[in-house]
């Protein structure tokens, strides 16, 4: 079996049907995916949320700090 890839345009609407669905099989056998690629996607996506939630207040700050700088 060959490891396929797939866009991340392509993840993301996966992604966004399970949501709506809220059935990760559903999609997986309409798309012929494995439910499993699925739930990885669904977990690096949720890691991803997680680190963006993180840098923000961070730049925030930097952004702030840098405007006081000019000041």
């Amino acid at each position: 079996m060959t490891k396929r890839q797939y866009s991340d345009e392509f993840k993301e609407q996966i992604l966004k049907e399970c949501q709506k669905t809220g059935n990760v099989a559903l999609a997986a056998r309409r798309h012929e995916i494995s439910p499993n690629t699925i739930h990885t996607w669904v977990k690096n996506n949720v890691k991803e949320a997680q680190l963006n939630l993180c840098q923000k207040p961070k730049m925030l700050a930097i952004k702030l700090w840098k405007n006081n700088l000019k000041k």
